[in-house]
């Protein structure tokens, strides 16, 4: 029996097995539709039968016909067995308002069935409904109609948005959903509407996170906000809407159920906040304000991820014009969508008006013509890409509701400035400060005055840029000042380094936290840059930045500061207040040292005037505010008259070593109460020189092409070569006891207004972050031609300036260093001597010369070590030409010093022989001084020659030699000597001797050391010696006395040698 079992069953499993091989086929497969259909996605759907065997299937979609680069949806499981079982596939993806050809394809191991196609065309996708039905606006005013008055609160402000419907969804038939969930909506007020949530309570985050219970309703609220904190209504149209309001009124399919829209304790870096909670599904709106560059506002109304689960297709948002008003106590708390709203007024008021004063919470902008611009944008969960919709503010009959005119804005501002130093010419800081009377802002029966849009302030006379506040400062460039944003922190944007005050805004709604910020100056005008380094392309400019990081608040506004070219006096612009309402703004330019400031010169009132305009309307309000100056400088009595001048000089050289290169020093200071410097000159000892020798001059064009550059080109390249600078400057500027400093150079240039030389003082004139230029001081450096002592001389040098591009540089400080290596040569003189230096002040009035004051300073001067020198000197003459009595022989003497060991020469006496005398019958001509002065001398007072060697110079000192009428019974023997520009004249006294000969004598010889010196006196027929006596017979002797600078005498007796031919038998022979 077990057996004939086992061998039945295998015959039936047999039997089984044929029999599904015989059923075995491809997939069997039903019609395809498509549902839920919006406008990026849809639901495929359809039917197959497996034929028992292990089916999978997939949709293809796409816009071809013929399915070409159709896309496929991911193979899914399709059963197995006899039974129809359905196919979904939802896609995405799609492209709105476009027809997509869709079919199934199912496999199984018998093959592949294709299904037949189907169509299925996408709505328009996420979006706004056409026209006024996606996006309408109206503002009402409290008798119903259109609300048009500038700076009006109106009664309220509506929003109407509808958003376009998908198609039906599968299994809820007459049910709207929407073409893709709402996921941010933003609403974008026009320029200078504002609300004021101070006015309204707030809701505090349990409250608005707690359901509603309501003693009138069953609510579907999902907050409990108080009353207080309402600030209008919101009707939310959604799939859920039908039940509720059924269940509220008996409401019809799709109707909206509205809600309250709540004031919330904002979160951190908002402005300001609104809720409601439709559902119990929460919905923040972010109110925030938007600064723009010209200084308008712009309000918006946001909501970021709106629940997707409230499928809203379309909003009606309401904002009160005055949230406590009685009138909308039906429409508060729990009183809203009440079966029976009956005494509202006694069951939902926010209290007695005379407690819980009513106030203003919207106020419509200061625009003075044209209908009020709103726009709005939203995007979806599914779609990303924003849609937007603008509209305008409309009347009842949906016309543009022009607005009607700023007449009778009432815009009375109060403007006061303020130094903060009492004191004349001292640092200062300012103050000012801009009041407003803002209880037309929260008065709903007043018109609101229109904020400042523009203020030119202008600073008492006599208040200037203190040049003291350039050390160290910075400055905020375009960028940074960009990147200043309401959460930025302080330093982020504009440097700290930069920071010249203090900038502090008071806004009205927000009435307990000010807005702080800072001044910063802003980056000054480089004419050689392309491009505005700031607003106004100027020197001076300023940044003024307040914000309030916890409530995302900024107000950021650039400033041009003017200074008057002749007199420096400041007025500030500043054009694109903040167009939002403020009870103060205020502005603290910092104090101290280095305050930007410096007070007015004389006591008395110091007014500041200042001009204000209006967002709206044509009035300007002007207003007039003193400091008062009632001291001088550190409190002293007040300046009157000619101001003192009597500044400190000190000069000298750093080795008192007697023939020494030394470097020396002029230090030039004056205090505040004294006049400004506007030139210095100086005369130098008898001795001091340069060594010009291997130092060009700086060219003519070098030094004209300074003149017109800029300070920080100057001074990355000089203009002069660096060959031609032999020292340096440090100049002081501004008031008070912190000056700034900037470095310039000295360079040796050639003739200036008639001198032989020049020092050329270019001092690139940067004073911290300001760029004054160049400012370029030539100085004439006259060459005594007698002494040879130098001197800067004040009639041809160029005086220092006063004012550089409306800056007053009240220079302070000037210290000059003559510190080329080997240039400055201290004399060989010990004697006692003076640096004289002459120092012209402006007087009262820089602008005429009638008052200015001049101050002289002696500063003693004497070396030291004389003695350590020798003086050696040695003294060779020749006589040239025929030997014999009564010729007319060429004289040639030739003076060599020792060198730097030896003193330099100061006098010396040569006493020729009674064998020489003067030949009176060959002076033809005698140069009268008159003559000689203007260098006119006739030629036949050329009596010879002379050259000096000096290490001075690259060239010898070449010239001719002249007879010149004097005082005394014969000419003088004068040499005028030249080298380049330089001009010494050597003067010699001559005449008889005791014993029958001449004697010429040199006197005050300038201290200048001398290599050596040749004299040349003519012979022949215009020889001014002859001879009395044959010279070869037996050579005379000169006797030479010399004196040197440091008193050391020298006497001794040279040969005056002749052409002697030779006698025969060796010895020397000579004509009788």
């Amino acid at each position: 029996m077990r057996k004939l079992a086992i061998v039945l069953a295998l015959l039936v499993a047999g039997l089984l097995a044929s029999a599904a091989a015989a059923q075995a086929a491809p997939p069997v497969l039903g019609p395809v539709s498509a549902t839920d259909i919006q406008g990026v996605s849809a639901v495929l759907v359809g039917s197959l039968e497996a034929e028992l065997l292990a089916t999978s299937y997939s949709f293809e979609y796409g816009t071809d016909p013929g399915f070409a680069g159709a896309v496929k949806t991911p193979l899914t499981a399709g059963g197995s067995d006899l039974a129809s079982h359905s196919a979904r596939a939802a896609v995405s993806g799609l492209t709105p308002d476009t027809t997509y050809h869709f079919r199934l394809v199912a496999t199984n191991s018998s093959g592949t069935s294709t299904g037949t196609p189907s169509t299925f065309t996408t709505t328009h996708g996420f979006g706004f409904l056409p026209g006024t039905q996606g996006f309408g606006v109206s503002a009402i005013a409290d008798g119903g109609e259109a609300a048009t008055q500038p700076g009006s609160h109106p009664y309220r402000l509506s929003f109407t948005i509808g958003l376009n419907k998908g198609g039906e969804f599968e299994g809820q038939p007459g049910v709207d959903f929407p073409d893709g969930d709402v996921r941010d909506l933003r609403l974008e007020m026009p320029q200078g509407l504002i609300v004021n949530p101070s006015v309204v309570a707030q809701c505090r985050l349990v409250e608005f996170n707690t359901p509603r219970e309501s003693p009138f309703e069953n609510s579907h609220s999902g907050e409990n906000c108080p009353g207080k904190s309402q600030v209008g209504t919101v009707e939310v149209e959604t799939s859920l809407s039908k039940g509720a309001r059924e269940e509220a009124e008996g409401g019809g399919e799709g109707a909206g159920l509205r809600f309250g829209l709540f004031n919330l304790v904002p979160a951190n870096g908002v402005p300001a906040q609104l809720g409601f909670a439709p559902f119990g599904a929460p919905v923040v709106l972010n109110e925030n304000l938007r600064p723009n560059p010209d200084g308008t506002y712009v309000l918006t109304i946001e909501a970021a991820n709106v629940p997707q689960t409230l499928d809203i297709t379309g909003l009606k948002l309401s904002l009160w014009g005055t949230p406590w008003g009685a009138s909308h106590d039906g429409e508060r708390g729990s009183c809203l969508n009440e079966a029976r709203p009956n005494f509202p007024w006694a069951k939902c008021s926010v209290g007695e008006p005379g407690s819980d004063v009513p106030l203003a919470y919207l106020t419509l902008p200061h625009q003075c013509s044209g209908p009020l611009a709103f726009s709005s944008s939203a995007d979806s969960w599914q779609q990303p890409a924003a849609a937007s919709a603008a509209a305008v503010n409309r009347d009842g009959l949906g016309g543009e509701a022009d607005l009607g005119g700023c007449t009778g804005i009432s815009f009375a501002p109060k403007p006061f400035g303020q130094l903060t130093d009492s004191k004349a010419s001292s640092p200062s800081g300012y103050n000012f400060t801009l009041s407003v009377d803002n209880s037309s802002f929260t008065n709903p029966k007043q018109l609101a005055t229109p904020p400042t849009k523009e203020a030119v302030i202008t600073l008492p006379e006599g208040v200037t840029v203190n040049p003291s506040v350039g050390a160290g400062l910075g400055f905020c460039t375009l960028g940074q000042y960009a990147a200043e944003t309401a959460f930025s922190p302080q330093g982020a944007g504009c440097p700290n380094g930069s920071k010249l005050g203090d900038f502090t805004v008071r806004a009205a709604f927000l009435p307990e936290e000010a807005l702080e910020g800072a001044i910063y100056l802003a980056q000054p005008n480089d004419p050689n840059a392309a491009g505005p380094e700031n607003p106004f392309d100027s020197l001076l400019a300023v940044y003024l930045v307040a914000k309030r990081r916890s409530r995302g608040v900024l107000v950021k506004l650039p400033g041009e500061i003017q200074a008057a070219p002749d007199s420096g006096r400041l007025t500030a612009i500043f054009d694109g207040l903040p167009q939002i309402p403020y009870s103060e703004l205020n502005l603290t330019f910092r104090t101290g040292q280095r305050a930007f400031l410096v007070t007015p010169a004389t006591c008395g009132a110091a007014n500041t005037s200042a001009e204000l305009l209006p967002w709206a309307g044509s009035g300007v309000v002007r207003g007039s505010s003193a400091s008062q100056i009632i001291s001088g400088i550190g409190g002293g009595p007040c300046p009157s008259g000619t101001p003192p001048f009597a500044p400190a000089v000190s000069a000298g050289g750093v080795n008192s070593n007697v023939n020494s290169y030394t470097p020396y020093f002029v230090h030039i200071a004056r205090q505040d109460s004294e006049q400004e410097i506007t030139s210095y000159s100086l005369v130098l000892p008898k001795g001091i020189t340069g060594k010009l020798a291997g130092i060009p001059f700086c060219p003519e064009a070098a030094i004209e092409a300074a003149r017109h550059r800029t300070g920080f080109a100057e001074a990355a390249s000089p203009s002069c070569p660096a060959a031609s600078q032999v020292g340096h400057t440090d100049s002081g500027y501004g008031v008070g006891s912190s000056l700034t400093y900037a470095a310039g150079r000295v360079y040796l240039a050639g003739p200036y207004h008639g001198a032989p030389l020049s020092l050329v003082v270019i001092n690139p004139a940067t004073v911290g972050p300001f760029d004054l230029g160049t400012i370029v001081i030539r100085s004439a450096f006259t060459v005594d031609p007698h002494s040879a002592q130098l001197a800067l001389d004040p009639g041809g040098s160029d005086p220092i300036p006063h004012i550089l591009d409306g800056i007053p540089i009240h220079l302070r400080d000037v210290r000059i260093y003559m510190d080329r290596p080997q240039f400055t040569h201290n004399p060989s003189s010990c004697a006692p001597s003076a640096l004289t230096s002459r120092v012209t002040g402006s007087g009262a009035n820089f602008a005429s010369e009638a008052d200015n004051s001049s101050f002289s300073s002696s500063v003693h001067f004497q070396l030291l070590n004389c003695l350590a020198l020798g003086f050696k000197p040695k003294l060779g003459v020749r006589l040239r030409g025929l030997p014999r009595r009564g010729a007319y022989p060429e004289l040639r003497a030739t003076f060599a010093a020792r060198g730097a060991g030896d003193t330099n020469l100061k006098e010396i006496s040569v006493s020729l022989p009674h064998s020489e005398f003067l030949a009176q019958n060959h002076i033809r001509g005698i140069c009268t001084k008159v003559q000689f002065n203007a260098e006119n001398c006739p030629a036949s007072s050329v009596y010879g020659s002379a050259v000096a060697y000096t290490p001075l110079f690259d060239n010898p000192l070449r010239g001719k030699v002249y007879l010149r009428s004097s005082t005394h019974k014969l000419p003088d023997l004068v040499a005028s000597l030249n080298s380049g520009a330089i001009h010494i004249v050597l003067e010699g006294q001559i005449g008889p001797t005791k014993q029958g000969g001449i004697e010429a004598l040199f006197q005050e010889l300038p201290d200048e050391p001398l290599e050596r010196f040749t004299m040349i006196l003519n012979g022949g027929k215009h020889g001014l010696l002859v001879n009395s006596s044959n010279i070869c017979a037996e050579p005379p002797l000169a006797t030479v006395k010399a004196l040197g600078q440091n008193n050391l005498g020298a006497s001794f007796s040279t040969i005056l040698r002749g052409q002697c031919g030779k006698k025969k038998n060796g010895k020397k022979g000579s004509k009788s």
